[in-house]
């Protein structure tokens, strides 16, 4: 269940099976990414600082996550619009790029060189396909891990 809140970039996805719920919270115009079992909220990633660098937990930071999706081995998957790049934080709290060359723009290609522009809402099915709402490029992409492509599913990209 994706749902979106009152602010642009305040998505809240619900992982039903283990009730914990991730949002991206904005702190000081940065963002971390938190976690609220039980009403305990937690940072699982990000350091608050608005910028692009992989590492484990705090070390990390992103620049306006637009959404979120938990995959089923337990990894959380964000839309970094403000880097124009998906991540995946581990469930061990280490932070990676997944896809995006960090160029906003429109390319498909392969994991690290495609474009995407302010991507939003990310979906992961049960066989491991993302799909990314591009927002920018009216565009919905999906991310194949197995084969390393950005291919285009649906969308001209024409407002």
């Amino acid at each position: 269940m994706h749902i979106a809140s009152g602010s642009l970039f305040s998505y809240i996805f619900v992982n039903l099976l283990v009730a914990t719920v991730f949002v991206p919270v904005p702190v000081n115009l940065a963002y971390e990414l938190t976690c609220q079992p039980e009403g305990k909220v937690t940072s699982i990633s990000g350091s608050g600082i608005p910028g692009f660098r992989d590492g484990h937990g705090e070390r990390s930071y992103f620049n306006r996550p637009g959404g979120v999706a938990v995959s089923f081995d337990g990894s959380v998957y964000v839309a970094d619009s403000g880097n124009n790049r998906i991540r995946r934080v581990s469930y061990e709290g280490d932070v990676t790029l997944i896809a995006g060359s960090g160029i906003a723009g429109f390319s498909d290609d392969k994991l690290l060189r495609a474009e995407f522009n302010g991507p939003q809402a990310i979906v992961i099915t049960p066989t491991g396909m993302i799909f990314v709402a591009d927002t920018l490029n009216n565009r919905i992409r999906l991310i194949n891990l197995r084969d390393g492509i950005v291919s285009t599913y649906a969308g001209a990209g024409i407002d």
